[in-house]
């Protein structure tokens, strides 16, 4: 029998960028468009290596901005509160 799943089976939160890279890079570009018309400030924060670098090769990163790439949460969320009381 085959098995059910031919490739891992994904896991919470790498569904977005994981698997077929021309899939996950367009759902980033799709959801940098969204925040961008709603006028909603798009960070990303603990980006894998492997998914910095899809992003990067097909120039989303230059979109996103790359000071709204952070390290972790915390710092991400410092970044937008020192943004909004500017």
């Amino acid at each position: 029998m085959a098995a059910r799943f031919p490739v891992e089976p994904r896991r919470r939160g790498d569904a977005v960028l994981r698997g077929d890279r021309a899939q996950g890079a367009a759902k980033a570009t799709e959801i940098h468009e969204l925040a961008e018309a709603d006028r909603v400030t798009l960070r990303l924060a603990r980006v894998k290596p492997q998914v910095l670098a899809v992003l990067e090769a097909d120039e989303i990163v230059e979109r996103i901005v790359t000071d709204h790439i952070h390290g972790n949460v915390h710092f991400g969320v410092e970044a937008q509160l020192a943004d909004a009381d500017r």
